[in-house]
């Protein structure tokens, strides 16, 4: 039986590791500490994964998700969304497919899963996919945020398609009341200016 501090001492190296941006050395300590039987923590999966996540090291999420559960622990909704955020900035469509899956395995998401996903498929100019997930995330309950639609909007700069629809989406927003911010109005301004709209 491993004590509270062998316990407590494995998870707390790999989280700090990871939150200090070395997700190699993280992963080389989480590796370790599994094959000497250390005890360690849903905690020290998850800082792991996030990690990753934010280095784009998508594989590599997925496959400490999968070692997550096969060490006893239900996925939770940071660990969910960070193989959903690391896929989203490699490849869009295969993001979409582990967030279907997900949905439809019952695993606990949150919105940024779908902001994540939405804004790749926006920042590759396919507004319409991003359109879609905008709905489904509010079909799973979980309401768009000003993130997720400055990602559109952003999209349609990116298309050159901002006129029709800029409007429709500041509608929505209010409807949903949600505020436009800086980044919001930036980028209406700036594509008005491009566009040689001064007066709007």
């Amino acid at each position: 039986m491993l004590s509270e501090h062998h316990f407590s001492e494995a998870s707390q190296t790999v989280v700090r590791l990871a939150q200090s941006g070395a997700a190699t050395e993280a992963s080389q300590e989480l590796m370790e500490a599994l094959a000497s039987r250390k005890a360690v923590t849903r905690e020290a999966f998850e800082a792991l994964m996030a990690q990753l996540a934010t280095a784009g090291q998508a594989e590599e999420a997925s496959s400490w998700f999968q070692r997550m559960i096969a060490n006893g622990f239900e996925p939770g909704v940071k660990s969910c969304c960070a193989v959903v955020d690391a896929w989203a900035q490699r490849d869009p469509e295969k993001a979409q497919e582990i967030l279907e899956q997900f949905e439809a395995e019952g695993r606990p998401l949150d919105r940024f899963a779908y902001t994540s996903v939405l804004g790749a498929f926006a920042d590759a100019g396919n507004c319409e996919r991003a359109e879609a997930l905008l709905e489904r995330a509010d079909s799973q309950g979980h309401r768009g945020d000003v993130a997720a639609y400055n990602a559109l909007l952003k999209g349609l700069v990116r298309k050159r398609d901002f006129e029709p629809r800029v409007e429709r989406y500041l509608q929505q927003m209010r409807r949903a009341r949600l505020a436009p911010n800086e980044i919001t109005y930036t980028t209406i301004l700036g594509a008005s200016a491009e566009r040689g709209q001064e007066a709007q």
